[in-house]
C-alpha cells in the first residue's frame, strides 16, 4: 500500500514557497517589551498554587516512597519550575529518615556545581575513613560507596540524592551522567530528579537508562523559571 502512494504521486507537481526571511515582519524591539510587560503574571498562581499542593501532598509523597523503594528513580517533568516541589518531597523525606538516613540536594541548574563535591560530601556520610580511597575520577567516588553498602561497612542504611535539573549545562556530559547512572544503580541510593530540557532523554543511553529505573512523573506547574535561569546571560 505504502509504495503504491509513491508511485500514484510521483509525477505530481512540487509546490514551493517563494517566500524567504526577508518577507518576515518581525515586530520592533519596544514592541516585543511591551507585549513582554503585558505577559508578565498572565498565569494567575490560583491555577499553579493548588497544582503544586496537589503534587506534594501525603498522598503523592507515599507513593514516591513506595517508587523509591521499589528500586526507581523519581523524574519530574512537565511545564513550569519544579524547584518548591522536589524542595517539599526532599522536606518530607529528611522529616520521615532517621539517623540512618539522609538527604543530599545538588542545584544542577547552576552551572557552576561541582558533581566531584556532591559525590565526596555522599562518600564522607555514608563510608567511613573516605579519604583513604582513590579519589581520581568520579566513579571512584562512586566505587567507594558501592563497596561500602556490600560490605556492610558503612555509617548509614540509606541515602536519597535529589537533583535539581539533572539535565542541567553542569551535569550534560557523559561521564557524570554516566556516574550519577551508576550511584542510582546502588540499592541503597535513591535518586529524585527533574528535567526541563525538551532533549533531555538524549542524555542517556539503553545502559544509562537501565541503571536509572526513571519512574516519569508528570509535574506542570506553571511556576516561573526564576531561579533556574538566574545564571543565564
Amino acid at each position: 500500500v505504502g509504495r503504491s502512494y509513491f508511485d500514484a504521486h510521483r509525477d505530481a507537481t512540487v509546490r514551493t514557497s517563494s517566500d524567504t526571511l526577508a518577507n518576515i515582519r518581525l515586530p520592533s524591539a519596544e514592541v516585543l517589551s511591551d507585549a513582554v510587560g503585558r505577559l508578565e503574571g498572565h498565569i494567575p498562581q490560583d491555577i499553579a498554587g493548588p497544582i503544586l499542593a496537589t503534587k506534594a501532598k501525603l498522598a503523592s509523597l507515599e507513593r514516591y516512597v513506595y517508587l523509591l523503594s521499589c528500586g526507581y528513580s523519581l523524574l519530574f517533568h512537565g511545564f513550569g519550575s519544579k524547584i518548591k516541589l522536589l524542595e517539599a518531597v526532599a522536606q518530607a523525606l529528611a522529616d520521615d529518615a532517621d539517623d540512618s538516613a539522609a538527604v543530599f540536594v545538588a542545584h544542577g541548574y547552576n552551572p557552576s556545581l561541582s558533581l566531584r563535591s556532591v559525590l565526596s560530601k555522599i562518600a564522607e556520610a555514608i563510608v567511613p575513613k573516605a579519604s583513604q580511597y582513590p579519589r581520581r575520577h568520579l566513579l571512584d567516588y562512586v566505587h567507594a560507596i558501592r563497596d561500602s553498602f556490600t560490605v556492610g561497612n558503612k555509617s548509614m542504611e540509606r541515602a536519597v540524592l535529589v537533583v535539581h535539573n539533572v539535565d542541567g549545562t553542569a551535569l550534560r556530559s557523559t561521564e557524570m551522567q554516566h556516574a550519577l547512572s551508576e550511584l542510582a544503580a546502588i540499592p541503597e541510593i535513591s535518586l529524585v530528579a527533574s528535567i526541563d530540557h525538551i532533549n533531555a532523554p538524549l542524555l542517556w543511553d539503553g545502559t544509562a537508562v537501565m541503571r536509572f529505573q526513571w519512574a516519569w512523573i508528570p509535574a506542570t506547574t506553571y511556576e516561573p523559571y526564576t531561579i533556574e535561569t538566574a545564571y543565564c546571560s
